[in-house]
Order: structure tokens, then C-alpha cells, then sequence
């Protein structure tokens, strides 16, 4: 059927999506969307295509083998390679407490990017056609998600470009063309199963939403086509790139634009987008680093952050999922790191530099005493029986005797009248000697080791960011 083969080549053309001496890695499964993809690209002269084939473990032993055996005839057929991969996709969602449908879509994904550079392949290729397309729509409908980007043409993830070269085409053309050209398909048995969501729309729900009209699921693709569209304009980039992910030692500050924070329409998926980013930050070399921070948010809870973050809402505090929230201060998110656990007490080295939770520092003797003794957050002047330092996070017991004063505060009344938010609290910083604090960067030095004019030695202490990736 040339009409088939005709619409994918004009779409990788028109779209600019690959060229035929690239290097393609295709998800295979051997069902009639795959099995079209690739007959027709070799047929249009791709040849250097590398076949992945995922065992889930989920179907019958006679099922997998029978398709592992049409796999390797196929490849055989086609003249190209081919591998498989056995994925434990119920272990894995029992392991990571995610549903079997986010457990594969995490575990392929990780795979075709790992063998993607094994292979060379800057493009991935996936079979999703028109009717996938409208399914995962309604997904995203259901689970009140419209604000996400949805399944693109084209998504870019690090150096790895995954391409749906068939999006544009209907599934009863891609069976059409198999019946045609007599290319034999594999049947998966697990997609008569109602009890994935997926599997329940396309045979209960969108069999009953076409009784309306033959046209009725063109016309709904259609809507939601142009709501994607719209995340594609160069308004909605601009907005997005103006916006800033600030990377602390224990946390990322979400800083949004003052022409975000005035876009009703966009300011909702700008979040979204931008706490995905956090929340993936780091995550894309271990697999069970990216399944323990599964990303997941819905419309309420959105909505709630875009009131906070319009609305002014310091100290709001809007919680995802367990063990993860969101912050709200001064128009600006905050997320603490998943992947990150507070730092370790370290003691510090006279003359010498450390690395430690996210910091640099300095601890060196002065020759002189300088002029100012003042602190900052960054730097601070102090006066020690000796030099023998550690540095650790703050605990709320800790005690503190502020400047001028001949008692002591516990570090946590004394960061609370200073105005620091209990967020923030968590993550503050101390320098010790002899397990008393020297100084504290939010609240200053210690008011029994300050330097005075008639002190004999000075130390001085030096904190700066490490800038993250």
C-alpha cells in the first residue's frame, strides 16, 4: 500500500526527523505497528535500523518464546539486527510501589536510552500512531493532567531523540498495509486485558464515545492536538525559558518570571514543567534512582501552586505524594532534593579546602587581623583556643549565644526570631568547636569567639555554593 509508506516518508521529511544513513533504534514488539514501522522504512531504503525487543515477564512463557522466534526471523527478514532485553516489570512495581503501566514506561526508556548510545543512535523510534495518541490523551484527561505535554513528534531527552514517525497514521491503515504487503504481526494477549486503564478506554470507552459520531474521536484528537500545539509556540517557549531552576546543596529554588506569573493559561504546565525537571535533576544514570522519584502530579495540586505562586502565598505548603512537598515563598518554589541525604559532620583541616554537602570551604589563619572582623553568610572571622573545626547541619537543640550576649538560645528560637522559614531551617549550616557553635552563616559568630583587638590569633572561614550540573 505506496499511500502508507508515502505519509511516513513525507513525514520524516516534512518534519525533518532522521536521514537515511542515522543510526535508528527502534522499540520493537512485534505487534502490527512496530512490525509496519520497520518493513516500510527498510522498503523506503533505512537500513541501518537496530531492533529492541522488551520481555516484561507479565505473559505466558509459549506467548514470549513464540515471539522472541517471529523477532528473530523478522530481523532475519528485514536484514537488520536485533536484541532482547527481559525487563521484571512486577517486581520492579512492587519494588518501587508504581503501577505495572509507570514500572515498563520507566524501564524502557531507561533501556532504549542506554543502548542508544551503546549503538551510536541519536534517534529512537517509537510506533505510536493517531489512536495511541488519542488514548493517552484521555489518560491525561482522566487523571486530570491536560497540562502535560502529552506524546510529541519529537521529544528531545539529553543527547537522545525519541521520533513517533507514524503519530499521523490511523491503526486500521497500519493493519491495512500489513494485510497488503502479507507481513505477519504477533497478537499480544495482555491487550484484551481491561484491567490496565489503557486496555478499559480502547475497547469500553472509545467504542461508545464513536456512537456519537464516525468522526468523533478525529474531532476530539483534533482538540487536543491544538492544546499541545499551543506548548509549541514561541510565546510558550519564551515564557518557559525565562523562568530559573537555582540548584542549592539540599534543594532547587523555582524562579518564575514576572510575564509567567501574569499567564493564566500557561503558568500551570510552566510548573509542571519545571518541578519535573527537579525532580528528574540527576536522575537519568541509575534506574532505581529515577523509580524512587517518580514523578507524579495532578490538576488540584497544581492548581494549588499556581494560586500560591499568583496569589503571594509565603509559607504555603503544598505536599505531592509522600515524603515529597512543595514551598511556596515569596512567589518562589522550593523542593527539597530526593536524591540527596544531609551531609555528614566533617572536622576541618588548617590551610586546606573540603568539599562537603554542596559546599566549598575554606578554613585558614590569618597573618594580620584584618581591619573588619564583620561575618556574612559567606565568610566570617573567629578567634579559637586552637585550630580543631568540624561542620555539620544544624540540629534544633544546638545552642548559640548571640552577639553582645552572655546567654545562650537554642539555634532554632534564635533562626525563628531571625525570620528564617522552617524550610529553610532544615538545611542551615554550623561551624563547631569542641561541640560548641562558632558560627552559624544565617545568625553569625558566636558571641564567646569573636575576634577582639586584644586577641592573639585569627581564623577566618570561607563558604561558597558548588554550582550544580
Amino acid at each position: 500500500m505506496g499511500s502508507f509508506k508515502h505519509r511516513l516518508q513525507e513525514t520524516i521529511v516534512t518534519q525533518s526527523l532522521f536521514n537515511k544513513d542515522d543510526v535508528l533504534l527502534v522499540s520493537f514488539s512485534g505487534g502490527s505497528d512496530s512490525v509496519a514501522l520497520v518493513h516500510a522504512l527498510v522498503a523506503l531504503g533505512y537500513k541501518r535500523l537496530k531492533l529492541i525487543y522488551f520481555d516484561h515477564g507479565l505473559r505466558s512463557k509459549i506467548e514470549i518464546e513464540t515471539e522472541k522466534i517471529f523477532v528473530a526471523e523478522f530481523a532475519k527478514q528485514c536484514q537488520v539486527s536485533y536484541r532482547i532485553m527481559a525487563l521484571p516489570i512486577s517486581f520492579i512495581s512492587d519494588q518501587y510501589g508504581v503501577s505495572l503501566e509507570s514500572a515498563g514506561h520507566e524501564a524502557r526508556y531507561y533501556c532504549l536510552e542506554r543502548f542508544a548510545g551503546i549503538y551510536g543512535a541519536k534517534t529512537v523510534l517509537m510506533a505510536h500512531h493517531q489512536d495511541d495518541l488519542l488514548e493517552t490523551l484521555l489518560l491525561q484527561l482522566d487523571r486530570g493532567s491536560v497540562f502535560h505535554m502529552g506524546m510529541p513528534l519529537k521529544q528531545r531527552v539529553g543527547s537522545i531523540c525519541f521520533v513517533r514517525p507514524l503519530l499521523g497514521q490511523l491503526k486500521q491503515d497500519i493493519i491495512l498495509y500489513c494485510d497488503d504487503e502479507t507481513v505477519s504481526y504477533c497478537v499480544d494477549s495482555s491487550n484484551s486485558n481491561v484491567s490496565f486503564r489503557r486496555n478499559q478506554l480502547r475497547h469500553d470507552v472509545l467504542p461508545v464515545l464513536s456512537t456519537f459520531s464516525s468522526s468523533f474521536d478525529r474531532h476530539l484528537n483534533s482538540l487536543f492536538q491544538r492544546v499541545q500545539k499551543s506548548y509549541e509556540t514561541s510565546e510558550f517557549k519564551r515564557l518557559l525559558a525565562s523562568c530559573k531552576v537555582v540548584e542549592h546543596p539540599y534543594y532547587f529554588e523555582c524562579i518564575f518570571s514576572d510575564s509567567v506569573k501574569k499567564s493564566d493559561f500557561y503558568l500551570t504546565t510552566i510548573i509542571y514543567q519545571v518541578l519535573k525537571h527537579c525532580f528528574e535533576s540527576g536522575l537519568r544514570q541509575r534506574l532505581k534512582d529515577r523509580l524512587a522519584s517518580h514523578f507524579d502530579c495532578n490538576m488540584t495540586q497544581l492548581d494549588c501552586l499556581k494560586e500560591a505562586v499568583m496569589g503571594q502565598k509565603s509559607g504555603e505548603l503544598i505536599h505531592l505524594k509522600k515524603g515529597v512537598s512543595v514551598y511556596c515563598y515569596h512567589q518562589h518554589l522550593y523542593i527539597a532534593k530526593l536524591n540527596s541525604n544531609l551531609a555528614q559532620q566533617q572536622s576541618l583541616v588548617l590551610d586546606h579546602v573540603i568539599e562537603w554537602g554542596g559546599y566549598r570551604v575554606r578554613f585558614e589563619q590569618c597573618e594580620h587581623l584584618p581591619d573588619s572582623c564583620l561575618s556574612s553568610k559567606t565568610q566570617c572571622y573567629v578567634s579559637l583556643p586552637e585550630p580543631v573545626l568540624t561542620v555539620g547541619i544544624l540540629n534544633k537543640e544546638d545552642t548559640y549565644m548571640p552577639f553582645n550576649h552572655h546567654s545562650f538560645v537554642t539555634v532554632h528560637k534564635a533562626l525563628v526570631k531571625k525570620g528564617i522559614q522552617a524550610f529553610f531551617r532544615e538545611f542551615c549550616v554550623g561551624f563547631m568547636y569542641n561541640n560548641e557553635l562558632v558560627w552559624v552563616p544565617e545568625l553569625g559568630v558566636d558571641n564567646r569567639f569573636r575576634v577582639s583587638s586584644e586577641a592573639s590569633t585569627c581564623y577566618k572561614l570561607s563558604l561558597d555554593y558548588l554550582k550544580g550540573d
